[in-house]
């Protein structure tokens, strides 16, 4: 019976021991963090202890420091990611798509998991993000850079209304302003082409950028002065040539 007892007790001690054991490493899992990237796990852990943090300066004028978002890419297996959009969401589903040129400049900031991009505008500093996921969206590449369509609404955030010749409104950005997000120096010397996906393109002078704008509907291009030809839909490319 003594033997009986002691056995029951190492029993109960080694049931304990495990019980132990197993809450923490449960409370160790839970406190391992992780944010969904490209279809995988990736540990907060991992990615602020284990690679070096870099400094951005937001459009708010803050420097902030984060680790880039390109490197968090590549700590997936996806491959050539350079040929993806990405949707970064927040915990609320907030969400904006970025370019691999955004994500490359852009970093992930620890203080509340927080995305910073130079150049995009405060709607892109998204907080408590749980997934970076890629993403399909349609592009505009300007003068060599290419942006998300949507993206040039946040940044030019101010649209104008034009009227055509039977009096009818059509509201967009100048797109002269898109012209000199990416600093292009001398633009009157310069003309450009406005090329569709269907590769059917106009040339026009910088004098037709400042008096024309971009409708988001239909991706499209409105000059009021210039004929109905110039109203080119679904722009993939304006070229400074």
């Amino acid at each position: 019976m003594k033997g009986m007892k002691y056995l029951a007790i190492f029993s109960f001690l080694s049931i304990m021991g495990m019980a132990i054991v197993t809450g923490c490493t449960e409370e160790k899992d839970d406190d391992d963090i992780s944010i969904l990237v490209a279809g995988e796990d990736v540990s907060l852990d991992t990615i602020f202890d284990d690679h070096p943090s870099i400094s951005v300066e937001g459009t708010d004028m803050v420097t902030y420091e984060g680790v880039s978002l390109g490197v968090i890419i590549n700590l997936t297996s996806l491959s050539d990611p350079e040929d993806h959009q990405f949707k970064i969401t927040a915990y609320d589903g907030w969400n904006k798509i970025v370019t691999w040129n955004d994500m490359m400049a852009g970093i992930l900031v620890k203080e509340d998991t927080m995305t910073v991009f130079p150049g995009l505008p405060g709607k892109y500093r998204i907080r408590g993000v749980v997934s970076i996921e890629t993403a399909e969206a349609s592009t505009i590449l300007v003068n060599g850079h290419l942006f998300v369509w949507q993206q040039l609404f946040y940044i030019i955030e101010d649209p104008i209304t034009l009227m055509d010749n039977g009096s009818d409104p059509h509201e967009g950005i100048p797109i002269s302003q898109v012209v000199n997000i990416t600093e292009l120096e001398d633009q009157a010397s310069h003309d450009f082409i406005i090329r569709a996906s269907n590769d059917y393109s106009k040339n026009v002078t910088w004098e037709d950028l400042t008096n024309g704008i971009l409708i988001l509907d239909e991706r499209m291009s409105f000059f009021p002065h210039l004929s109905q030809k110039y109203r080119i839909k679904d722009i993939v490319e304006i070229e400074v040539v």
